[in-house]
């Protein structure tokens, strides 16, 4: 008889008795991608795992009525965090917000206003990001940059300089 080794994820969550769509309600990763990363079919980022992981554990200290593992803020956990964070990944990667946004897992809808709608909640976790990416140094020295070209040209149409004074 061939037997085949559960993954860590699956079982973790079947020892806390929890369904793949309240994980993914928790975590914001899609259902289709916790069954197959489940069944071995495909792979989860670390990031990822590492929330799924956080969440059962949340989840089952809930459910028992104790705590498995402290929290460091002692906060619940926020639901649209995971979805956030990939989004604020994809804008630091260099993407548009709208592919950002879809790329994160939001809807196409939320997505189209992504700047109204996502960036308004991500807007702090995008600074810090941001800062930890980029120096103030290096920031302020490409605007000086922009704010005082080295090289200006003009169009030309047939040798003709087509810029105006």
């Amino acid at each position: 008889m061939l037997t085949t080794k559960q993954h860590p994820l699956r079982v973790l969550r079947e020892s806390a008795a929890l369904l793949q769509v309240e994980v993914s309600r928790l975590t914001g990763v899609s259902t289709t991608r916790l069954i197959l990363a489940e069944n071995w079919c495909g792979n989860l980022t670390q990031l990822e795992e590492h929330e799924i992981h956080a969440a059962i554990l949340y989840a089952s200290s809930r459910a028992n009525g104790k705590v498995k593992k402290k929290r460091p803020s002692g906060k619940k956990p926020d639901p649209k965090a995971p979805k956030r964070r990939r989004f604020v990944a994809g804008l630091l990667d260099g993407k548009s917000m709208r592919r950002a946004a879809l790329d994160a897992g939001y809807t196409e809808s939320m997505s189209d206003n992504a700047g109204r709608t996502i960036l308004p909640g991500a807007r702090k976790e995008f600074q810090q990001a941001l800062t930890g990416k980029i120096s103030q140094a290096k920031l302020i020295q490409r605007i000086v940059e922009g704010l005082n070209p080295i090289k200006v040209s003009h169009a030309e149409l047939g040798g003709t300089c087509t810029a105006q004074r």
